[in-house]
């Protein structure tokens, strides 16, 4: 038999879940970009070494 708050823990335990999923992609996302960024960066910074 289920006990009144088992229905939250499990809601509580979803968003949980599905924050952890969302923060983990978003580092991901994050850290992707910033890759991207700094390789655009080097090079535009080794295009104004070579003018």
């Amino acid at each position: 038999m289920k006990q009144p708050g088992d229905g939250a823990c499990d809601v509580l335990n979803l968003m949980g879940q599905g924050a952890t999923i969302f923060t983990n992609s978003f580092f991901n996302t994050v850290e992707y970009v910033h890759v991207v960024d700094l390789v655009s960066l080097a090079g535009a910074g080794i295009d104004m070494l070579n003018p």
